[in-house]
C-alpha cells in the first residue's frame, strides 16, 4: 500500500479506525469521510499519539451531493485515489 490514495466511508468507527490503522501502516494516505465531526477528530489525534497521520473529511455517505464534496476536498489535497 505504500504510496497509494486510500479512502475509508465510516473511518471513526470500529471496522474503519482498524482498517485505517493497518493502511496508514503499510504506508499509505488514507482519508476517512465522517459524518461525526467530535469522532473523527478524535481518531485523527488517537492516529497521531501513534505517529501516523490521519486525515479527515466531513460528510454523509447517504447525501450525493455531500459526498460529491468530500471526493473534491481528498481530490484536491492528494490528487487521486487509488
Amino acid at each position: 500500500m505504500q504510496n497509494k490514495v486510500v479512502v475509508i466511508t465510516g473511518g471513526s468507527g470500529t471496522l474503519g479506525t482498524a482498517m485505517a490503522r493497518g493502511l496508514l501502516s503499510g504506508g499509505a494516505q488514507v482519508f476517512t469521510i465522517d459524518r461525526n465531526e467530535k469522532k473523527a477528530a478524535e481518531r485523527v489525534a488517537e492516529f497521531a499519539v501513534e505517529g501516523l497521520t490521519l486525515e479527515t473529511v466531513l460528510g454523509d455517505v447517504l447525501d450525493e451531493k455531500s459526498v460529491e464534496e468530500a471526493a473534491a476536498k481528498i481530490l484536491a489535497k492528494a490528487g487521486r485515489v487509488d
